[in-house]
């Protein structure tokens, strides 16, 4: 049978609304912090766990968050999307809160299952991530429901009032030219994905900042490209890069999105008889990536964010903005933004592969 609080009030043979104050975490309750300690103890060892319903009951709260979201056709997001649940079942079962997920493909169906599950008090908060459009239109339909809810993304500028979460997106940019520049280079070109999201916006505005902030680096529009189902390849970008005379062609890259563009770069510039590197004469990549093994051979170094970042970020989002906010206290700042650490990437764990190419830049180069 399961273990109760008046079993545990037994045990150590004090009132059981004692343990319920406790175990509650309610402020009020009377207990020295030795006590406090005590029931804590043997609630673990007796492995305790809260009657949810009844719980919920007593207090009006299902103490369940919900993450609901357009199931994207990526891969990739669909890898982030799952490292943010992952992080935020954790950080919310520390606070005794359940994560229910619901992924759909349809915004319409994803409209009625809000509307529905503010019907039935499926939960206390709605997390929401995905493009601007679709985003707008679910937190219109839960401010309307009078639902509480946290948005991952930036819109800061729109709406301002709202709980949002996201990277520093402009921090990385200037993070990413800082770096390069402190290389010597002086030449910088740039890769963003072709899509109009407030988090693309401010990636290719937080680098156009971070280069016109150093006099003595070279601006060109035509550094300033795109990548994506609508635009041309990487690769075929940097060999129109490198066709310019090499006095005027960039000497390093930083990507903001698209992990294809690391490799893309790299096999370009293999067909070249060059490498990615951070040495003297390299052509040097930085700037966003999801996978630590962005490079087959290269050396670089960038922000990571599908691992660490993510981790760090989804905590950041529970326990500063979201579980503030059940607990009824006064968020001062509802826009968080999280600048994660510039860290060295690794390359490819395939030894056959690096020694490949490097033969081949070796030929090529010869």
């Amino acid at each position: 049978m399961p273990v109760t609080q008046k079993d545990i009030a037994k045990a150590l043979n004090v009132s059981q609304g004692l343990v319920a104050q406790v175990l509650g975490n309610r402020k009020d309750a009377r207990a020295t912090e030795e006590t406090r300690e005590r029931i804590l103890r043997m609630a673990a060892e007796m492995d305790y766990r809260p009657n949810m319903a009844a719980r919920s009951l007593r207090s009006g709260r299902t103490h369940t968050v919900m993450f609901a979201y357009l199931r994207p056709p990526d891969d990739n997001i669909r890898y982030y999307h799952a490292m943010i649940v992952e992080k935020m079942a954790e950080s919310l079962g520390a606070e005794g809160y359940s994560l229910h997920v619901r992924a759909f493909t349809k915004p319409q169906i994803l409209l009625d299952s809000l509307s529905d599950a503010v019907a039935t008090r499926t939960c206390d908060l709605v997390v929401l991530i995905g493009s601007d459009e679709v985003i707008f239109e679910e937190a219109a339909l839960l401010t309307k429901l009078d639902m509480p809810f946290a948005v991952i993304g930036r819109h800061e500028v729109t709406h301002p009032e709202w709980l949002q979460m996201d990277f520093d997106h402009e921090g990385m940019m200037e993070g990413a030219v800082s770096h390069v520049y402190s290389l010597g280079h002086r030449r910088i070109a740039f890769f963003s994905h072709d899509n109009l999201d407030t988090y693309n916006l401010c990636l290719r505005q937080g680098f156009i900042d971070a280069v016109k902030a150093r006099p003595d680096v070279v601006f060109r529009d035509d550094f300033l490209s795109q990548t994506g189902p609508h635009s041309p390849p990487g690769a075929d970008l940097v060999e129109q890069w490198m066709a310019l005379p090499e006095s005027e062609r960039p000497t390093a890259l930083v990507v903001a999105t698209g992990d294809r563009n690391w490799v893309d770069t790299e096999m370009a510039l293999a067909q070249m008889g060059r490498r990615v590197g951070e040495a003297d004469g390299d052509f040097t990549i930085t700037g966003i990536t999801a996978d630590r093994y962005p490079l087959i051979l290269g050396d670089a170094h960038a922000y990571i964010v599908a691992q660490t970042g993510i981790d760090q970020m989804a905590d950041a989002l529970v326990n500063q903005l979201i579980m503030p906010s059940l607990k009824g206290e006064t968020i001062i700042d509802p826009v968080l933004r999280y600048l994660p650490q510039m860290e060295r990437v690794e390359t490819s764990r395939i030894d056959g592969l690096r020694l490949a190419v490097e033969d081949f830049i070796s030929r090529r180069a010869g």
